[in-house]
Formats: structure tokens, C-alpha cells, sequence
């Protein structure tokens, strides 16, 4: 009877105000004392749809409330360890600071066998992340995909899991399937992404946490990965030359390449790590290497939409190294520089009658534009050698005078029309 009495107030206190300062008292002592679990979750229950958990009246009564769910959460009833996590839940948006004192309680849920507990659990710890626990909680998600990647590797068979359950709780295998695996890869980045990125204080820390995604969630989460690895490098300036050489890391993996076929490998974060270093080209490290990786023969695996950003940003790789050397040109580089753009045409012309249009196209325009370059680096000769040389100058040169010559080759004028 009085569960039902009780289940009436919170029906009735949304409507009527005086009723919350009139209930508190008399909720806090039954909580307190009663002995009934049913009772004990009605109170709870009442407390939070009634509004008597909000205002300064009402943190005493809210920090009770957690303070008896949080025991809920270590019991081995595992219908008391939902029932608190749905509580938890709705009282995160009104006292976050009471349920993230225990964290360490609801992160231990997360290995808990039972799927419902886990997902509930993983929907609290993102309701109450903020910008000064993220890179915590962030991390212990990481963590927990990592168990959660090495267990799914050797799931028990059917056999094994009925015998299991049978047993009790104590004998089930926590199975951690495909499905749960990308909602957690998921759940990390709306964390980190919510709001315009509102709970990350580091950018770098996050291009980090997206590449670990990407080799401990075993799940297909390469769109979601790429969609994010653009946004913040065209957003942040401050991150890209970090940013560039973690995407030429991801560029060095033959592993993404040769698991294109396989979801899980996300070889489709290829397509921005290739976009990355194309067009942030200023920041690489050794530009020459960078083109190497591609236009390396085993691309061709890739699919055709990755292929085709591939072949761009080797465009442009060449072309911002090339301008460089114009820049501080030496007859002596000329050996060097017929060498990488014979291996670069190369790599191009392999992809000239690609069934697809979009990588023949880019393929052909390419091919055509290097092969200009090659036939004019055959063509060059050097010239005497002067006092000073002053790139600026020299192509102001070249304009007031069309019989000029450059003191490079002069294909790589066309180069400048890129950047």
C-alpha cells in the first residue's frame, strides 16, 4: 500500500510545488530506514520525477539517492544493477558531480556479462563526462575495448555458453560482440565531438585517441573516424602539423592497404590520411618518402574512391616539393629529381585504364602534366653560374621579358598554379 502512496506523490508533485518541501523530510526518512528494495526504488524513483532532487534544498536528498544506488550497482542482483542504472541516468542531467564520485563503481560495469548492464552503463558514463574527466573516461573506454577486442577473438560456442549460464552469474562469459564494440568506438567520439568539441582541451590528445580507435575497436568505424580526422584538421590549424604526421604514420601501415577487404581493419581512414598530407603537404617531414607510399603499386587494392585521393595528393606532394627546390635550386639535384618523378610517373601510369572514371581521369591528367616535367628535365641545361639568385626576382624576370630562362627547369612554373 504504501508503495503505491508513494508512487501517487511522484505522479502529483510535478503539479504541485508545496508538495516537493512537504515530501522531503518524510521521503529522506523512509530511504534511510526501510529495509524493502521495492520500497527503497519508489522513494528514488519519486524523488527524481518529483523535482526533489534539484535546488540547494534538495542535495542532501540527491546525494542519498546515489549513495543507495551506487549499492544497488555492486549487488549481484542483476535487476537491482539495471533498475540503478536507469536511475543514474536520469539524475546525471541534475546532479552530475554525485554520480561521478562513483565512477570507479559504474566503469566496473562495463565488464559486467550481462549486455543491458554494460550498454546502460556505458550510456551513464557518457551522460556525465565534462571537460576536465573526458581524457579519463575516454581512456578507460580505450582500455576496455582492448579487453573487450582480445575476448572476442575466442568466443566460447553455443554449448559452452547455455552450460555457462546455467551456472549462475559466476560461470557467464562477458561476450563482447561486433555490434557492442563499434557502440563504444561510437559513444567515445560523441563524448569527445558533442558540441562542437566542448569537452576536448587537447586536439593533439584527440587525433591520438581516433588512431587508437581505429586498431583497438576491431569494428568497422572508418567513416565516422574520417568524417572526424578532416573536421578538426581543417577547423585547427594549430593541430595539422601533428596531425600530418600521424596521418603519414597511417600512410606507412601496409597492413590498412592489404585488409582492404576486411570492415574491420578501416582502411578507409586511408582516404583522409592521403587528403591530409595532400593538402597540409607544407607540413611533411620527407615529402619524398611520403610520394613514395603513394604511388606504391599495392594501392591498387584500395578502393577506387581512396585511389582517386591518393593520386591528388601525390600531385600535390610533388608539386610543394618541387616549388621548394625551385626556391633554393641546385644543378646538382637535377639526378635526384629525374629520379623521383620518373618513379612517380611511374606509379601513375598504372592507373591510367582503371575501370573506374574518376581514377582514370585523374590518373591520365596526371600522367600527361608528368610527363611534361620529365621531358622538360631531359631538355634542361644549366647555366653559368651567377653572384646571388633570388626565386621572386627571377620570375619577375620572366615576366617582363618573354626570352628569360629561370635558373630551373621551367616546368616548374607550372607547379605554382597548385598553391
Amino acid at each position: 500500500m504504501l508503495i503505491k502512496v508513494i508512487k501517487l506523490f511522484g505522479a502529483i508533485s510535478p503539479f504541485e510545488p508545496r508538495l516537493v518541501k512537504k515530501l522531503q523530510g518524510p521521503i529522506t526518512d523512509l530511504i534511510q530506514t526501510t529495509s524493502a528494495i521495492s520500497l527503497l526504488y519508489e522513494c528514488v524513483h519519486t524523488c527524481i520525477v518529483g523535482g526533489m532532487l534539484e535546488g540547494s534544498s534538495g542535495l542532501p536528498l540527491a546525494r542519498l539517492c546515489v549513495t543507495k544506488l551506487s549499492g544497488f550497482l555492486e549487488n549481484d542482483d542483476q535487476n537491482l544493477k539495471f533498475i540503478a542504472m536507469m536511475a543514474m541516468v536520469k539524475i546525471v542531467p541534475i546532479r552530475p558531480e554525485l554520480v561521478a564520485e562513483h565512477q570507479a563503481v559504474i566503469l566496473n560495469s562495463l565488464d559486467d556479462f550481462d549486455i543491458s548492464i554494460r550498454m546502460r552503463a556505458l550510456e551513464l558514463i557518457c551522460s556525465m563526462v565534462t571537460p576536465h574527466n573526458a581524457q579519463f573516461l575516454v581512456q578507460q573506454l580505450l582500455s576496455h575495448l582492448v579487453k573487450a577486442s582480445e575476448k572476442s577473438e575466442s568466443l566460447p560456442s553455443a554449448s559452452e555458453t547455455l552450460s555457462r549460464s546455467l551456472q549462475g552469474s559466476s560461470g557467464a562469459t562477458t561476450v563482447y560482440t561486433t555490434a557492442y564494440r563499434t557502440e563504444v568506438a561510437t559513444r567515445v567520439i560523441d563524448m569527445c565531438s558533442k558540441n562542437m568539441y566542448e569537452n576536448v582541451q587537447d586536439f593533439d590528445w584527440y587525433l591520438s585517441v581516433l588512431l587508437d580507435l581505429i586498431y583497438v575497436a576491431n569494428a568497422d568505424i572508418a567513416s565516422i573516424v574520417r568524417e572526424q580526422l578532416i573536421d578538426i584538421v581543417v577547423r585547427v590549424k594549430a593541430c595539422r602539423p601533428y596531425a600530418v604526421r600521424l596521418m603519414t604514420k597511417l600512410l606507412d601501415d601496409d597492413a590498412l592497404v592489404l585488409g582492404a577487404d576486411d570492415p574491420t581493419k578501416c582502411t578507409g581512414v586511408l582516404w583522409a590520411a592521403a587528403w591530409i598530407c595532400g593538402e597540409y603537404c607544407d607540413e611533411l617531414a620527407d615529402p619524398r618518402y611520403t610520394l613514395m607510399r603513394l604511388v606504391l603499386p599495392s594501392i591498387a587494392l584500395l578502393p577506387a574512391d581512396i585511389i582517386s585521393v591518393y593520386l591528388q595528393a601525390a600531385v600535390k606532394v610533388l608539386s610543394r616539393w618541387l616549388i621548394g627546390l625551385s626556391e633554393q635550386w641546385s644543378d646538382d639535384q637535377l639526378p635526384q629529381v629525374k629520379s623521383i618523378v620518373g618513379t612517380a610517373l611511374e606509379g601513375l601510369q598504372r592507373f591510367a585504364s582503371h575501370a573506374d572514371v574518376e581514377v582514370q581521369e585523374r590518373a591520365a591528367n596526371a600522367t600527361k602534366m608528368l610527363t611534361l616535367i620529365r621531358a622538360d628535365l631531359e631538355n634542361y641545361r644549366p647555366r653559368p653560374p651567377t653572384d646571388s639568385f633570388d626565386v621572386v626576382n627571377e620570375f619577375a624576370a620572366m615576366g617582363a621579358t618573354s626570352n628569360s630562362e629561370p635558373r630551373f627547369p621551367k616546368s616548374f612554373i607550372l607547379l605554382r598554379r597548385f598553391f
